[in-house]
């Protein structure tokens, strides 16, 4: 408008009832990642000597989109026996997950933050400040009957994404 208006936003949180003035050099507000952190209402209010005009906008901090395990170009793992083994699934921007499960035929870890059977183990890892998740499986101890195919799969409200990796036990020169 005409004069230029003073622009000014806040930020108020689903838990916060005050508002918190927002630092913006300019009148645009942009946000570079939608994480829970930065779930709530935005506010923009600008006037000059014509009059006022505010606007409020919601912005929800879930994942739009379905998780993406990133992938590594070899997914075969030899391991020496009596080793210990971590294998890591992971996705950014990725929450809320509905399901989270590492298996391998013989194991079944379902939505578990943390279970241990046997020698093996998992844990859930949540970074709210990334909307990002590592769900980690380790063996213990690695011996023949661990060797074997481990998935793991994340899936949300919009979709599912799976890794696999190969474990086997290493040889050793007889």
């Amino acid at each position: 408008g005409k004069p230029q208006p003073a622009v000014s936003w806040s930020f108020q949180s689903l838990e916060d009832s005050e508002e918190q003035a927002l630092m913006v050099t300019d009148f645009n507000l942009s946000l570079p990642a939608v994480t829970p952190d930065v779930e709530g209402f935005y506010t923009c209010e600008g006037s000059n000597r014509h009059g006022s005009a505010k606007s409020v906008v919601f912005v929800r901090g879930d994942a739009n989109d379905p998780p993406k395990i990133p992938k590594p170009d070899e997914q075969i793992l030899y391991v020496k026996p009596g080793a210990k083994v971590v294998l890591n699934c992971s996705c950014d921007l990725c929450q809320p997950l509905s399901e989270y499960i590492w298996t391998n035929g013989r194991l079944t870890f379902e939505s578990s933050a943390y279970e241990v059977q046997g020698n093996v183990r998992v844990y859930l890892n949540v970074e709210q400040s990334r909307n990002a998740i590592q769900y980690r499986l380790t063996i213990d101890d690695f011996g023949p009957e661990d060797q074997g195919s481990y998935s793991c799969i994340l899936s949300n409200a919009h979709g599912a994404d799976s890794i696999v990796t190969e474990v086997r036990l290493m040889e050793t020169p007889q």
